[in-house]
C-alpha cells in the first residue's frame, strides 16, 4: 500500500515540476495557414493580408511591413514576390498583438 502512495506522489510531483515554468509563457505570435492568399503590396513594401477563419467568422486583417520577411522553399527572397502567390497557399507568421505580419512562407 505505502508503495503505491509514495508512487503516486512521486508521479505528481514529477508532473508538477515539469509544468511550473510553462505558467509564465505567453503566445507572441500566431500563425495562419492559408490556401488562397489575400494580399495587397505597395511598391513601399506596405500593405495588407486578409485572413477568413471560415465562412462565418469576422476577417482578420493583417498589416505588411518593409519589415516583413519572404520565404519561397524555406530561402529568404525579396518581399515583393509575394503578390506572385496572390490566390495560392502560404503560411502567415504575425504578432498576436499588434497583427503584423513577420514572415510570409510558401513552397512551390
Amino acid at each position: 500500500m505505502f508503495r503505491s502512495v509514495y508512487f503516486v506522489i512521486l508521479l505528481l510531483s514529477v508532473f508538477i515540476a515539469e509544468a511550473a515554468p510553462y505558467k509564465n509563457m505567453k503566445q507572441l505570435e500566431e500563425v495562419a495557414e492559408l490556401t488562397g492568399l489575400k494580399i495587397t503590396l505597395n511598391k513601399q513594401l506596405n500593405g495588407k493580408i486578409i485572413i477568413e477563419p471560415c465562412e462565418d467568422c469576422k476577417a482578420i486583417i493583417l498589416s505588411i511591413n518593409p519589415e516583413t520577411k519572404a520565404f519561397r522553399n524555406n530561402e529568404e527572397v525579396a518581399l515583393i514576390q509575394a503578390k506572385q502567390q496572390i490566390g495560392k497557399s502560404a503560411i502567415v507568421y504575425y504578432t498576436a498583438s499588434t497583427k503584423i505580419v513577420s514572415r510570409i512562407k510558401w513552397f512551390n
